[in-house]
């Protein structure tokens, strides 16, 4: 770098800081050579790019400059797939020079699905004492209902869900389960994502210091072990499980949260883990997809397709759910009559006895390389879906994103498919 170039960072660095700061973690901003339209800095870096590297293909815009030197927002397609929004603006000297070359690019794939829960909620609620479709079991309209019932009453509370306190929570718990409203299935983890946390705790306080006992949740878990008194067991694992599995009432295998902490105390739990991949007329795997997922502490990880095998559920049939589940009904996955696993990956609640760790049990999983070759859109709890080449999937630091030793995994499934060195 020469004087020059150190020169114009120095001068708009700050300006260039600023907005990576206020569209954080949405948007990359690039400052760019107007010469040799290579990078001079870069801040915030989706892209992973440092000083020197060239400008992506189209990235300063179209050839020719506006008569206003900014052009944009346009359509800009990242390394990986990503397609962001873009702007850029041509820098000038104190003698009109053109200098340098600013980039925004902001990913404006919160701002959709921001919008689209917006349009449900401004749209009219149900009548009173309208009866809800059930004949498809637990429905997307019963979702909708539940999280609708919560957004009202945290409205009440005067501030967003996420700024509740605990006694704010246990209010909004107590008023729910008033209603009835744990006394469907699959109710508690539509509240813990209109929450943005797991209510089981606070509902379990709010139950203890109003005294109710037999009804909502309760009642519900003490109809299911009834069942099972009366009824050989049915299965070993719950819908619970995963925040937002599309389980219907007719859904072998189920278990209350209870049962499950009970059931995880004592044997392992099978699962199945998935590496989506791309790969080209060859066969060759050009792009492997991880997953971008926020925790319950709101910490943001990238995973691979991961979930837990029903009872009386096949592995293939848990792969093709799974893979539904977080990639989308398009994805069009490759999963042949007998899938063979590339590893066994064996999770323990304590670190250290192998590089994979889940706190909550000890869980068996059985891990997979699988090519889709449809169109892919995160679904559940995942925030975003991203395709990288096997060279940045091999990186030290993308793999130190994942939690729980998955980075271990997805390093093992790159050495099975012949993308590490």
């Amino acid at each position: 770098m020469d004087d020059d170039i150190d020169a114009r960072v120095a001068l708009w660095g700050s300006a260039c800081e600023a907005v990576a700061r206020l569209l954080s973690p949405h948007a990359e901003v690039v400052l760019h050579d107007v010469r040799d339209e290579r990078v001079l800095g870069v801040w915030n870096p989706v892209t992973r790019r440092t000083a020197g590297d060239r400008a992506l293909p189209g990235e300063l815009g179209p050839p020719g400059r506006p008569a206003d030197d900014v052009d944009g927002p346009r359509e800009t397609l990242l390394p990986g797939g990503r397609r962001v929004s873009s702007v850029s603006a041509v820098l000038r000297d104190a003698e009109g020079t053109e200098s340098a070359v600013l980039c925004v690019h902001l990913d404006r794939t919160p701002l959709d699905r921001a919008a689209a829960v917006l349009t449900a909620f401004a749209a009219p609620a149900a009548a009173p004492g309208e009866q809800t479709p059930l004949a498809e079991g637990w429905t997307r309209q019963v979702d909708r209902v539940i999280a609708s019932r919560v957004r009202v009453r945290v409205r009440a509370r005067g501030r967003p869900a996420e700024r509740l306190d605990r006694t704010d929570r246990l209010a909004v718990l107590g008023e729910l389960e008033r209603a009835g409203v744990f006394a469907r299935r699959g109710a508690v983890p539509v509240v813990a994502e209109a929450l943005g946390t797991s209510p089981l705790d606070d509902l379990r306080a709010a139950r203890r210091a109003q005294g109710r006992r037999g009804t909502g949740l309760s009642a519900r878990v003490e109809q299911v072990r009834g069942a099972r008194r009366r009824s050989p067991p049915r299965g070993v694992l719950s819908a619970y499980d995963h925040p937002m599995a599309d389980m219907t009432e007719t859904t072998p295998g189920w278990l209350s949260p209870d049962d499950l902490e009970l059931t995880r105390a004592r044997m392992p739990i099978l699962y199945v883990d998935a590496v989506p991949v791309r790969v080209d007329d060859s066969g060759e795997v050009t792009h492997i997809g991880l997953l971008l997922r926020i925790g319950p502490d709101g910490s943001v990880s990238r995973a691979l397709v991961s979930g837990r095998v029903l009872h009386h559920e096949r592995v293939r049939e848990a792969l093709v759910r799974h893979l539904e589940k977080d990639l989308g009904p398009m994805a069009l996955p490759r999963i042949p009559v007998s899938p063979q696993p590339f590893t066994i990956a064996e999770y323990f609640p304590t670190q250290g006895v192998t590089p994979f760790h889940d706190p909550r049990q000890h869980a068996v999983s059985l891990a997979y390389v699988v090519p889709v070759a449809g169109d892919c859109h995160p679904r559940q709890d995942a925030l975003d879906l991203v395709w990288f080449t096997p060279q940045e999937a091999s990186s030290p630091q993308l793999q130190q994103e994942m939690q729980g030793g998955q980075g271990v995994l997805l390093r093992q499934a790159l050495a099975h498919v012949g993308c590490l060195s």
